[in-house]
């Protein structure tokens, strides 16, 4: 969608007397939207309404943010028990646009850790380091799955799987991907893809190590012979030890 600049550009290039299709050769726009844009006739960039499923549980959820602390996966579990169809990010959208987490974030003060980047860091480093009481940590995950093991890995683990539990655990307490990947230095799809590996899996999945099965090879005999070139000399075989090539190698063996 063209923003406002550019819609001011198409109506005043119109105003001149320039013809439709020599201003989408300007602009770099199809014909069609620059005759939209001037039909329209303003420069205001129109906004898109879309419903939201979420909308019917409206009072399902607002009484769920409360009850589990602004923590959106625990909401949308909820709402799944309860019958509801909407997807994950159905539900993060609605809360964006009705501004809940602003509303409700004097009663619990939670939506401080959830927004601000400063606040999610600071609690991240009090899982990290052990500072996070291990009553509060009940109080704040409940009988989340695995919890001993992604706390013990996030503060005994490697670099990489301390990226793990620690998208994990705050992925629970609502914290966004996007703020997670920026404190953990990892990019959206990597979170993304811990987070559902562990949701459908749990954490033995997530900290198991895949072994990839290479194709076995189509002539192990031809495969032992070339292995056997290589570790000759290359003039004991015929080769120009200066200037041979992978190429040569098949020709030599089928001989």
């Amino acid at each position: 969608m063209f923003g406002q600049g550019k819609r001011a550009a198409i109506l005043e290039l119109q105003r001149q007397g320039h013809a439709v299709r020599r201003i989408a050769r300007a602009l770099r726009a199809s014909p069609n939207t620059v005759r939209c844009i001037i039909k329209s006739g303003t420069a205001e960039v129109p906004k898109i309404h879309r419903s939201n499923k979420s909308e019917a549980y409206r009072t399902q959820i607002l009484e769920l943010y409360s009850r589990c602390r602004g923590n959106l996966v625990r909401v949308h579990k909820e709402l799944v028990a309860q019958g509801a169809g909407f997807s994950y990010q159905a539900l993060t959208r609605f809360v964006r646009q009705e501004c809940v987490r602003e509303n409700q974030s004097s009663d619990v003060g939670h939506s401080h850790v959830t927004e601000s980047l400063a606040a999610a860091k600071e609690w991240l480093a009090e899982i990290t380091y052990g500072w996070r009481a291990a009553k509060l940590l009940t109080k704040e995950f409940g009988d989340l799955s695995g919890l001993s093991i992604l706390l013990r890995t996030v503060r005994n683990g490697t670099l990489l799987e301390r990226k793990k539990p620690a998208t994990i655990l705050a992925r629970n307490r609502g914290i966004s991907n996007a703020v997670i990947a920026n404190i953990l230095h990892a990019s959206r799809r990597s979170t993304r893809r811990y987070f559902r590996v562990y949701t459908k899996a749990g954490a033995a999945a997530l900290f198991g190590r895949s072994t990839r099965v290479g194709k076995p090879a189509e002539d192990l005999a031809k495969t032992h012979r070339i292995l056997e070139l290589l570790h000759s000399r290359p003039d004991s075989i015929g080769f120009n030890r200066m200037n041979w090539t992978r190429v040569c190698l098949p020709r030599r063996s089928a001989a």
